[in-house]
């Protein structure tokens, strides 16, 4: 019964108040000695633990639609192959809580001008929402210098634009 009252809840809040972004704290994962390794010529970042390479200076900032097209077609010139945008959960990994500022491992550099929140392929699901939910549409962003989480409905927002750090296996 309390996840009903609390689906309820968002749902109303969501329908209730016209936000154009929600933003949640959450716990990040902590700093391990040795994790991160730069490669390629100070190109990519290799996660040892996910196994994971991530473009170590994103260059990219724009709308969601061309941020997904700029990882997938590789417009960094990053080697390797697979590029892609990152999940929430690949992209909430990098952000470091025992680290205020920027609150993500210093072997990765600063976006576009320091800016910290980034796109991530995953869309918002609330369970029992409707087509017309104010949420319907939305794409988590993560901030990685607090690891916060936010959402932004690109459908009602189309123009949005944020930094992509693109990933690859």
């Amino acid at each position: 019964m309390p996840v009903r009252r609390i689906v309820l809840t968002l749902l109303i809040l969501a329908i209730a108040v016209p936000l154009v972004r929600w933003r949640c704290h959450l716990t990040p994962s902590a700093a391990i000695a040795g994790r991160f390794v730069v490669l390629d010529g100070d190109k990519t970042v290799l996660d040892r633990i996910s196994g994971l390479h991530w473009e170590r200076t994103p260059v990219f900032g724009g709308k969601f639609s061309d941020a997904v097209a700029w990882c997938a077609g590789n417009k960094s010139g990053l080697p390797g192959a697979g590029w892609r945008m990152p999940t929430w959960g690949e992209l909430r990994q990098l952000s470091d809580r025992q680290s205020d500022f920027p609150g993500i491992d210093p072997v990765f550099a600063k976006g576009p001008s320091g800016y910290p929140i980034f796109w991530t392929a995953t869309p918002v699901t609330i369970v029992g929402a409707s087509e017309a939910d104010a949420w319907n549409g939305s794409i988590r962003l993560v901030s990685l210098q607090d690891g916060a989480q936010e959402m932004v409905n690109i459908k009602l927002h189309p123009d949005t634009m944020e930094v992509v750090r693109c990933v690859r296996p």
